[in-house]
């Protein structure tokens, strides 16, 4: 056991109706990470109707359950980082419920960083690769094939270390002076692309956002994830141009949004294709409601 970890390291995992997910969660947690490494796990349910909270209790008898008032991922992750208060842990994990992770892997995870961490090179948020089952194997999907701005992205063959735009949110490793510096994750996303907008954050404050080549977490495992299309489709479009409105001034952000726009009409021509009009409508209506927040908003 390393030390310099006895104690300093909260876990945070925000559930919503989590309940297929934890006993796989659980069974690989206990081996990813040195159990005297966590000062506390802290479960932040966003509003569970399932038996999400049984289980918790009862494979996680040690952790916190918390309630926030506020509804949505973004708000979850900040109703964790409150539990501590002025006591934040010297690292924090946040974490998706539905992730297996290799033994070991959070220990070498908590290594890696101190070990390449220099005034050089700050890094201030650092994650291992995130591979999702396809129908062709697994993916990665923290490394995507095209970035932000429309460029090809080509996943470096050599190096321990890569730095990336931003982390994928499904594990997130930080250290406390980021959240010192940067404050909490923004709520006006709900969900999806806050991880984007903090890590986006943390660079403007000089610090490097990198990925462990050699580590990794399975995400959503058991099955080919079927997400709830509809809600992805609003809040990816909506958070697309708020993401830009936050980030990104006049000209930059008017230039962001114009390269969007041929990928928004490839998506919905898709959908369209599918004949999946509930999808057009949502994908529709984030796009809508974005475009008219960032130029009237």
């Amino acid at each position: 056991m390393n030390e310099l970890f006895k104690n300093q390291v909260g876990i945070i995992i925000v559930t919503y109706n989590s309940e297929k997910h934890l006993q796989s969660l659980a069974d690989s947690l206990h081996q990813a990470i040195d159990k005297d490494y966590i000062k506390k796990i802290v479960f932040s349910d966003t509003g569970s109707q399932d038996q999400t909270l049984v289980l918790i209790r009862s494979l996680f008898p040690d952790a916190v359950i918390i309630k926030p008032q506020k509804k949505g991922y973004a708000a979850g992750l900040n109703a964790g980082i409150t539990y501590f208060k002025n006591h934040l842990p010297s690292f924090l994990f946040f974490l998706n419920p539905d992730i297996e992770i290799p033994s070991q892997c959070f220990n070498l995870l908590l290594e890696e960083l101190i070990k390449n961490d220099s005034p050089s090179f700050p890094i201030g948020i650092i994650g291992p690769r995130v591979l999702a089952p396809t129908a062709q194997g697994w993916a990665e999907e923290n490394l995507r094939k095209r970035s932000l701005w429309g460029l090809p992205q080509i996943k470096p063959h050599k190096g321990y270390l890569y730095s990336v735009h931003s982390t994928h949110g499904a594990c997130i490793l930080l250290k406390r002076e980021v959240i010192e510096k940067v404050g909490y994750f923004d709520e006006d996303y709900f969900m999806y692309w806050e991880e984007t907008d903090y890590c986006t954050r943390a660079r403007k404050k000089g610090y490097k956002i990198v990925v462990v080549n050699s580590l990794f977490i399975y995400h959503h495992p058991k099955e080919i994830r079927t997400i709830q299309i509809n809600n992805f489709l609003f809040y990816q479009w909506r958070n697309q141009f708020l993401f830009a409105k936050k980030n990104y001034g006049f000209f930059k952000g008017n230039l962001f949004c114009l390269l969007r726009l041929p990928i928004f009409l490839k998506e919905l021509t898709k959908l369209i294709k599918q004949k999946n009009w509930e999808g057009c409508s949502k994908l529709l209506k984030g796009y809508k409601e974005g475009l008219f927040s960032y130029y009237n908003g």
